[in-house]
């Protein structure tokens, strides 16, 4: 009877083991499952990843692209303002040189008129001393 019981033990211990052994297996193959999901999930992941790398490196590149053309841009208007400007100050310098000798020919036709105006004056002043001492002369 001992062999039996020990038999009937050993028996459940193995259909246990069995049944664990199962269940490990079941575990270990949703586990598999598990971890190629995980896997794909993980390579989906990636390749999702790239794809919106590769997105902002292109819209980075184009970018890029834009602000240089509008480097240029820029750097072709500074050029021509400052071709403007320079010509505008060339004119400004020819009608600067323009004025000053206008002004020094109203200068000197200004100057010409006050000695005129002078002489004159003082030819009137000379005549009326003349004038008046010739009277003085002739009455006395």
């Amino acid at each position: 009877m001992a062999i039996d019981v020990d038999q009937e033990r050993l028996s459940r211990l193995e259909g246990t083991y069995e049944q664990v052994d199962r269940r490990l297996d079941d575990t270990n193959g949703r586990l598999n499952g598990m971890q190629r999901a995980i896997d794909g999930l993980r390579a989906e992941m990636n390749s999702r990843f790239e794809e919106v790398n590769h997105s902002i490196e292109s819209l980075r590149t184009e970018t890029h692209s834009r602000l240089d053309g509008m480097q240029r841009a820029i750097d072709g208007l500074r050029a021509e303002m400052n071709s403007r400007f320079e010509e505008m100050d060339r004119r400004f310098d020819g009608l600067r040189s323009e004025m000053n000798s206008r002004f020094d020919e109203l200068n000197s036709r200004y100057n010409t008129l006050v000695i005129v105006i002078v002489a004159s004056w003082v030819t009137l002043m000379a005549a009326f001393i003349t004038m008046f001492v010739t009277l003085y002369l002739n009455m006395a």
